[in-house]
């Protein structure tokens, strides 16, 4: 009996040694120790470590408890239970020392995660351009150089430098009458072998009802948001071979106004 109490007694042990293992992983991270695409969040990880206190601590006591159930002298349990009150103590001592170390970390560094999203914002900032012609504006990346076409209809054509084979097109038809539902069946109509619509919904542009409607035309992407304006059908274009360039490149589209 007493081969079994000390086996339960090692396995309570070793499950305090992996408990311990866990935390550091999680102090690992609080700290910046391991990189691994994360931006650490300290209060995030403080309640992770006060959920694995929690479920480990009472993971450790139900396997000590069981192995008491199972035999070992009194004398025995006495000396685990004082060898794994130190270890408790210690363990205390290291969490402490860490959160403290982890508070002046941040705060003298002011937070990597802060930092990042403070450099992302001003990166952003510094990067994004505002055309103000014609009598609408919008804020267009620096990526993008724009060509002003002497065309009437045209208002912009941007041409994306950082990415092959994407522009935008921004310029205006008559619209003789035709309302936005019937232009939404128009593009449904026209739907062939080579021309597909992916995708077509309502959405609005400078508080004007539009259709947002993607194509697929050989291969070729583009989407198109247009919408209905005195006696105009103002179309904003973004075309790509990438389709996952139709979603990444919306700045155009959501900050269209008319001035």
């Amino acid at each position: 009996m007493w081969c079994i109490g000390m086996k339960w007694n090692v396995l309570g042990a070793v499950a305090g040694i992996l408990f311990f293992v866990g935390l550091m992983i999680v102090f690992s991270i609080v700290v910046n120790v391991i990189w691994i695409d994360y931006e650490p969040n300290f209060f995030i990880s403080l309640i992770g470590i006060i959920v694995a206190s929690v479920v480990g601590g009472f993971v450790y006591n139900n396997i000590k408890d069981y192995g008491h159930s199972h035999g070992g002298s009194e004398e025995d349990d006495k000396k685990f239970e004082n060898a794994t009150n130190k270890i408790r103590w210690a363990i205390a001592g290291i969490i402490i020392i860490f959160l403290i170390g982890t508070v002046v970390f941040d705060y003298f560094t002011e937070g990597p995660g802060s930092n990042t999203i403070d450099n992302i914002n001003n990166a952003n900032n510094s990067n994004t351009e505002t055309f103000n012609k014609s009598g609408v504006s919008f804020n267009y990346s620096s990526d993008w150089e724009v060509n002003e076409d002497s065309n009437s209809s045209f208002i912009a054509t941007l041409v994306n430098m950082a990415v092959n084979n994407t522009d935008f097109l921004i310029f205006t038809v008559n619209s003789e009458g035709i309302t936005l539902d019937e232009f939404k069946n128009a593009f449904i109509r026209e739907n062939s072998s080579d021309y597909r619509v992916l995708n077509i919904s309502d959405t609005s542009v400078s508080g004007l009802d539009a259709i947002d409607v993607y194509v697929n035309k050989s291969g070729n992407y583009s989407r198109s948001v247009s919408f209905v304006k005195g006696d105009s059908i103002y179309n904003l274009i973004l075309r790509s071979n990438d389709l996952s360039e139709l979603n990444a490149d919306d700045m155009i589209f959501k900050t269209f106004r008319f001035t």
